[in-house]
């Protein structure tokens, strides 16, 4: 019986060791299959990844593949410019003809310079990894600074288009009464012909943006207004005070001006106004021209 009893205890024991071992193997197990899920994850996240960059690489290929092709045609383009740029050269007598300058010249040598970033790129082959040229929109380039500065006609108004006038009282005014219109009777310059010396009326010719601009000199107070068909434009004030006192005033103004509209000098606010000029002393004039 002790001797069953022994071999009782022997298998008891032997078993409840198989049973730990069992457990310990399972745990480890389980360990091990955790670690190797979390290595799967971070590989397949790995992949997406990677695909994403790929799929950016392509696009940025096919956008660099896309631009080159636009470059060529910019090129032959500004190549077909230059040419018409030579031919031209030969008639620089013509005033009408702006030539390229070294602003052309410059923006010349960005596009010439991306060309030949691109003929780099290409040489590289299908390397998804090549560093994409800088892009510079060629088109706007061409179009903004480099056509406009090939052929540039000037911008001249025909001389039936000028149109400015200078005039000034070749004699004294000694008293001046409201509504007087004061005729500048002599002109250092009338193009145009729209002033009238005989009324002193400046018609308006040509619609457009004038500079009127008048002067006069008193010895008494004297209110001078510049008028547009009978508005005030702009005033001259010449306020002495003593009869001994001499004052001269002037004023400038830019005007918009409608075909047929007329322009005068004209007394206001005092019925013994006085005005001082003459052919020697040129004190007051009135004089207008077309800006644009």
């Amino acid at each position: 019986m002790e001797h069953l009893g022994v071999k009782l205890v022997f298998v008891f024991i032997t078993v409840n060791v198989g049973i730990s071992s069992t457990k310990r193997v399972d745990s480890a197990l389980v360990r091990t299959e955790y670690q190797i899920q979390t290595r799967l994850n971070e590989i397949e996240m790995a992949v997406r990844d990677l695909d994403n960059t790929l799929e950016i690489l392509g696009k940025g290929l096919s956008d660099a593949k896309a631009f080159q092709k636009e470059m060529k045609s910019e090129f032959a383009e500004l190549k077909e410019l230059l040419n018409s740029r030579n031919t031209i050269d030969s008639s620089k007598h013509d005033p009408d003809i702006f030539f390229v300058n070294e602003s052309t010249n410059s923006t010349l040598e960005v596009i010439i310079s991306t060309q030949h970033e691109l003929k780099q790129n290409e040489a590289l082959g299908s390397d998804k990894e090549r560093i994409q040229p800088k892009r510079h929109n060629s088109s706007r380039i061409v179009n903004r600074y480099v056509q406009p500065w090939l052929f540039k006609p000037h911008s001249k108004r025909t001389a039936a288009e000028n149109v400015a006038f200078s005039a000034y009282l070749s004699y004294m005014i000694p008293h001046l009464a409201i509504g007087h219109v004061i005729k500048c009777d002599r002109t250092l310059l009338n193009d145009g012909n729209a002033y009238n010396t005989a009324t002193g009326i400046f018609t308006v010719p040509i619609t457009g943006v004038y500079l009127l601009s008048a002067s006069i000199d008193s010895l008494k107070n004297t209110h001078v207004k510049v008028v547009v068909d009978n508005a005030n434009t702009f005033d001259l004030i010449s306020d002495s005070k003593t009869q001994s006192m001499e004052v001269m005033s002037s004023n400038t103004m830019l005007v918009h001006l409608v075909v047929g509209q007329s322009v005068w000098m004209e007394q206001y606010g005092n019925n013994d106004g006085q005005i001082i000029s003459g052919d020697e002393w040129r004190y007051t004039t009135f004089s207008g021209v077309l800006l644009y």
